[in-house]
């Protein structure tokens, strides 16, 4: 149950590479300083999980080269280098490997370690790419052309709409004019990467919105389609005017059950008249097995038709956003290809009835590594990809709700990287149940303060997932599913609102000023009092935060971490949760 397991350590967790799911894992292993190498040494992991047999090593330049590993030996295994160019880092991927006996899919390697050559001089600066201009072809092909300001090798990633992303042969000519030519079978989708490394084998990487089907420009979004405020129910535009709240689009979740009664055209073409693009999560299995995905597939498909031919209906079909949020994560969906034609199918429909854009919400954590076993006919077909992130003190540990943002970073990195589409953060939430006030504004300051990172992982859409606060909902956070709101139920704004509206209008204002984050100093949270310790000075920095109290210390941003002799929670390996907000007005849309 640990994570990682204890017993493939080997006790020395700092040099054992470790994922989940070996097959197809990857890491990018950084050299102390650029070098030529010469040779690399694997040892193998703990004799009782998986362990890799063929492993391919990618260096900056694009060249690679295939190694084949003996299982079931704990002894080194070494092999000569001779890669053309010198390389500040070198990406390993496993290929295959002997699984173990109960096919858990754990394993890893005890130590890789890489012998070579420095770069003299040293030289650890990539070069800088400029001048970025695509010439389509049609619609399966296209030339792409940019600049270095030093010569540079050339490479390209790309996608078409039927298959994950490749890499074209890497051109070893270093060059400052850059010209690739790619060509697919399928109409070009998504992100091209662009890649140059220099003479010393730093490699720049930067990722063009090419091809991609969907604005790419940063928007921010909460749920709720309308809120009974002042004894009446008010649309959504209304309220967000109000309160000074210039969102970009509304969320609705719609899915089996009683949307139909509520929700129809008419709604959809004024949210868009008001100046906000819908939004629709349609959920509807909720964290099925296979037998009930093939057995309420027919169900599932007449329910996405009925969907398209309502926004079709609406005028303004084109301009809608439909995220399918299947909730696959157990009882073999994950690993179960089939997935993927009930997604194309659904996809086909919204697509060619509504003309909607549409994408894939895989949930909030790929634990198994199997999104491109379960999405990986799917994905390429898609406007965008998804995700969520929802934690309450039901449910979740005080640091757990705390990581959410990082989290989210990371798990962009491995969205946008490994489908090359745009990264829509589905919608985030973490309620204020049970003393987690403070702790909720904490993500939304966070949230603010690394917009950036989670701009450069292209993550184009962030939603908070309900406006308002729906006291009496009920689903997997229990009681907590009622206080998931930036506002409480009679539309009184949380510490979180206030950051959430500064951050939506001026962005983290607060960063340098000297002055705290909107909504007032610390509030006491769970574990830890910061105001009573006057954790963090006016213009200190959340980074500056380091105050220790009894059993706990705050640290970083202000975030809770167990104190000495605590171990960090480990990760569950699905989270199952009922259908958002099903009870709730306000953060649904439902009127139940």
């Amino acid at each position: 149950e640990e994570n990682p397991p204890e017993a493939l350590l080997d006790g020395v967790q700092e040099t054992h590479f470790c994922q989940h799911r070996l097959l197809d894992s990857d890491w990018r292993m950084w050299l102390r300083v650029p070098a030529r190498l010469v040779r690399v040494t694997f040892v193998q992991g703990y004799g009782g999980w998986d362990q890799p047999t063929s492993v391919r090593l990618e260096v900056a330049d694009g060249s690679t080269v295939d190694l084949t590993l003996e299982p079931d030996t704990r002894h080194e295994q070494s092999f000569a280098l001779d890669f053309p160019n010198p390389t500040a880092f070198v990406d390993v991927r496993v290929l295959a490997v002997a699984p173990d006996d109960d096919d858990s899919g754990w394993g890893g390697f005890a130590e890789v370690r890489f012998d070579g050559t420095p770069v003299e001089p040293a030289d650890t600066t990539v070069p800088a790419i400029t001048n970025v201009r695509v010439e389509p072809e049609g619609g399966t092909a296209a030339t792409i052309r940019w600049t270095t300001d030093e010569p540079a090798t050339s490479q390209l990633r790309y996608s078409t709409e039927t298959a994950l992303p490749q890499a074209t042969p890497p051109d070893l000519a270093p060059v400052t004019e850059h010209a690739v030519r790619i060509e697919g079978t399928a109409p070009l989708r998504g992100y091209v990467e662009l890649r140059s490394a220099d003479a010393a084998g730093n490699r720049a990487e930067r990722r063009e919105p090419a091809f991609t089907t969907v604005d790419t420009d940063w928007t921010w979004g909460v749920g709720g389609w309308s809120f009974h405020l002042d004894g009446r129910w008010r649309p959504a535009p209304e309220v967000f005017a109000e309160d000074e709240l210039p969102l970009d689009f509304v969320q609705a979740w719609v899915g089996g059950g009683s949307w139909r009664d509520w929700f129809d055209a008419d709604d959809v073409r004024a949210m868009v008249e008001a100046g906000l693009t819908p939004d629709i999560i349609h959920y509807y299995f909720g964290d099925p097995t296979r037998a009930e995905v093939e057995a309420g597939r027919a169900a599932f498909l007449e329910d996405i038709t009925y969907l398209a031919q309502l926004l079709a209906d609406s005028g303004v079909g084109d301009r809608t956003i439909v995220t399918l949020e299947p909730e696959f994560n157990q009882d073999g969906v994950p690993e179960w290809d089939g997935w993927n034609d009930v997604a194309l199918d659904a996809m086909r429909i919204l697509r060619e009835t509504a003309g909607a854009k549409v994408g894939l919400l895989a949930g909030d954590w790929d634990i198994d590594h199997l999104l491109t076993t379960c999405m990986g006919r799917a994905a390429p077909y898609s406007d965008f990809v998804a995700f969520q992130e929802m934690r309450a003190s039901t449910q979740d540990d005080p640091q757990d709700a705390l990581d959410v943002v990082d989290r989210a970073i990371r798990f962009s990195h491995w969205l946008s990287r490994t489908f090359l589409r745009p990264v829509r953060w589905g919608y985030l939430m973490v309620s204020d149940y049970h003393g987690w006030t403070e702790l909720q504004r904490e993500v939304v300051v966070e949230l603010c303060e690394r917009t950036p990172e989670l701009r450069a992982n292209q993550v184009v859409a962030v939603s908070w997932m309900s406006y308002l606060d729906s006291p009496g909902a009920d689903g997997y956070f229990g009681a907590a599913e009622g206080y998931k709101g930036l506002k409480d139920e009679h539309g009184e704004g949380k510490p979180a609102f206030y950051v959430f509206r500064e951050c939506v209008n001026h962005g983290p204002t607060w960063v340098e000023s000297g002055e705290w984050p909107p909504g007032g100093g610390p509030l006491r949270g769970p574990g830890c009092d910061c105001r009573a310790a006057g954790a963090r000075r006016p213009g200190a920095g959340w980074a500056a935060l380091l105050v220790v109290a009894v059993g706990w210390r705050c640290a970083g941003r202000g975030s809770y971490r167990a104190g000495s002799g605590t171990s960090r929670p480990t990760r569950r390996a699905a989270r199952h949760h009922s259908e958002p907000g099903a009870t709730s007005r306000q953060s649904s849309g439902r009127r139940s």
